[in-house]
């Protein structure tokens, strides 16, 4: 019985701390290379999945990372004016709102996913690099509640870390 108990645990204890998983990558593109001093001065995002996404107060995928990149980029003091203004273009990919019920219940269901690619332009338009973020609540209960909205901010910052 005892040995049984401890099977769960392990096994709950091991669940609980891969239920959020994530992945970013920034590569630079052929040989261009970051000034040494820049400020990312416009995001556009764009949501490529072809879907229709029914959130929460009439809330938009654009707009939800778009803010989110925004103020990531503040809290990185990446904004402003500076020598070099770059663009950061962010394409959605893939989003699936989950549900928090769902993955208390059974994890693996209700999986809360956000994967989006994007380019870091000069402002001759050149791309100075590529990037990718991907990230997914899997399992948790209550206090994954929301995930469907903070997953962006999780995204921007990796995205926004990411940059030299």
């Amino acid at each position: 019985m005892r040995q049984t108990f401890k099977l769960a645990v392990a096994a709950l204890l091991s669940l609980y701390l891969t239920a959020c998983s994530s992945v970013s990558e920034l590569q630079p593109a052929g040989g261009e290379t970051f000034p040494s001093s820049y400020s990312v001065t416009a995001v556009t995002v764009e949501d490529k999945t072809g879907k229709f996404h029914d959130l929460e107060d009439g809330a938009d995928v654009e707009a939800l990372m778009h803010d989110a990149m925004q103020e990531a980029l503040r809290d990185a003091g990446k904004v402003g004016v500076s020598s070099a203004e770059l663009t950061y273009q962010i394409y959605i990919i893939q989003y699936q709102k989950g549900s928090a019920l769902a993955r208390w219940m059974m994890p693996g269901m209700g999986k809360t996913i956000l994967s989006v690619e994007g380019l870091v332009k000069d402002s001759s338009g050149t791309v100075l690099a590529t990037t990718q973020a991907t990230e997914s609540i899997g399992a948790g209960g209550g206090y994954t509640a929301g995930a469907w909205k903070y997953i962006f901010g999780n995204v921007a910052e990796k995205l926004v870390n990411d940059l030299p």
